[in-house]
């Protein structure tokens, strides 16, 4: 595995009422998590560690095959439209699928204009 292109939390704001201590914590640790990585990859030679963090906004509506907004759905051949579902589907294209692989094809896609290793993506 040459590349790992994490989500960037940066600008997230978690919601009301988890914004106290733990929340803290919890971002503590991926820092921690995050640089750990980093290190472990420039050990065994990767340069710059081969970690990337990109900005994740819109990656769960865009279609990782045509590009055009989509909608989750609740299991594969429903069309109806269902918020957290587990399945996503472009009504442009037709594409289906597991909505985490969508989000995580269009992650990469982030990724890959970028120029500056170990950089961020847009």
């Amino acid at each position: 595995m040459r590349t790992l292109v994490f989500e960037s939390l940066k600008n997230y704001t978690p919601p009301a009422g988890r914004r106290g201590l733990s929340w803290a914590l919890t971002m503590n640790l991926w820092a921690k998590i995050w640089s750990t990585i980093v290190y472990m990859r420039q050990t065994l030679g990767h340069r710059y560690g081969g970690v990337w963090s990109v900005n994740p906004r819109g990656t769960s509506q865009k279609c990782s095959a045509c590009g055009e907004r989509g909608y989750r759905i609740e299991r594969p051949g429903s069309r109806e439209e269902r918020v957290g579902g587990e399945y996503f589907y472009c009504p442009h294209c037709g594409s289906e699928l597991h909505a985490d692989v969508n989000a995580a094809r269009n992650i990469i896609e982030v990724q890959q204009p970028s120029t500056v290793a170990g950089g961020t993506g847009t």
